[in-house]
């Protein structure tokens, strides 16, 4: 008891910490979007002796996301640490779930040796003129706006896969540190929940979760008889010349993973994914742990290992966002 009572402390405090700076108010009236976080606006120091994928992982630190990866002789042959990471634990936890799956979670890795374990996650680059941080529904919405753009032309290039995007919605619920959702509809939700999943689990009945607190969705999902959704956490994390750095924390689903994948293969947004992934079934809510063989970066259209014999350079990100 004495462990869980003091994961309890830490987590809230940690949380309490957050919410004097970057928490988005639980004041401000939500007849629009949620504003997204703001981690820092500090300027990002690209590093030429490391590699590409690693520079742009690096890039999530301010968000909790990235630590444990390191450059290798061998990149294919993985690269992710296993150090500890109990609030690491707990964003995933509650990214995919609830509060009490995300204490839970911290609690069960607190009871051995842990790997550092985080969700899959998105970067994108944002011009600063285009944005002004003091108009947080603004800035919201174009952030919103390009993760939405993103999904929907990246889907409509994947042949084998039928369906698209309903919109991109924040949950009316104040109290919900989740930023935003991504409503999709079609064979992607059915791909997407099959995927990774035990032969016992495919084909299973669609969970149909509840959408009616998303703002301005308006029962458009309901003109779908196949829908789904992807939890999104968004924030400012730096700069980098004359852009923003936003980061994006995935739930960890496998309807997430699989989108990703497909997305990513043509998108201007960089995609992260690390080679631990504890998840949940997008249906059934069950959690299963996958490790894939090494970590990797796909940003646009192009993946990236951590590779130590490579000389990197920041003009990637020009190329990718023009």
């Amino acid at each position: 008891m004495l462990n869980l009572r003091i994961i309890f402390i830490v987590v809230f405090v940690s949380f309490g910490v957050t919410g004097c700076g970057s928490t988005p108010s639980i004041t401000q009236p939500l007849d629009e979007v949620k504003p997204i976080f703001n981690y820092s606006t500090s300027v990002f120091k690209w590093d030429q002796s490391k590699s590409t994928a690693l520079n742009i992982a690096n890039m999530g630190k301010p968000a909790e996301l990235g630590f444990g990866l390191n450059d290798r002789k061998n990149p294919l042959e993985g690269v992710q640490s296993e150090s500890s990471s109990k609030l690491g634990s707990f964003v995933s936890g509650f990214l995919a779930m609830d509060i009490g799956t995300g204490i839970a979670t911290a609690f069960n890795e607190s009871q051995r040796d842990d790997k550092i374990r985080y969700n899959p996650y998105i970067v994108s680059f944002i011009p600063k003129q285009s944005i002004n941080l003091d108009d947080k529904i603004d800035t919201a919405k174009k952030v919103m706006s390009l993760i939405e753009q993103e999904f929907s032309v990246g889907l409509s290039k994947q042949r084998e896969v039928d369906g698209g995007v309903v919109g991109i919605y924040s949950d009316s619920n104040p109290l919900n540190l989740l930023t935003s959702r991504l409503v999709m509809h079609g064979d992607i939700c059915r791909k997407g929940t099959d995927f990774l999943a035990p032969s016992s689990n495919v084909g299973v009945k669609l969970n149909d979760r509840d959408m009616s607190s998303l703002l301005g969705i308006n029962g458009k999902h309901l003109n779908y008889e196949l829908r789904c959704s992807i939890n999104f956490t968004s924030g400012i994390v730096g700069s980098i010349d004359d852009l923003y750095i936003v980061v994006h924390n995935v739930a960890a689903s496998n309807l997430a993973w699989y989108t990703m994948l497909q997305v990513s293969e043509s998108s201007k947004l960089a995609f992260i994914f690390p080679e631990y992934f504890n998840h949940f079934n997008a249906s059934t809510y069950e959690k299963f742990t996958f490790k894939f063989p090494y970590t990797f970066v796909m940003f646009d259209g192009n993946k990236y290992l951590f590779d130590a014999d490579e000389i990197s350079s920041k003009d990637v990100l020009r190329q990718g966002t023009n």
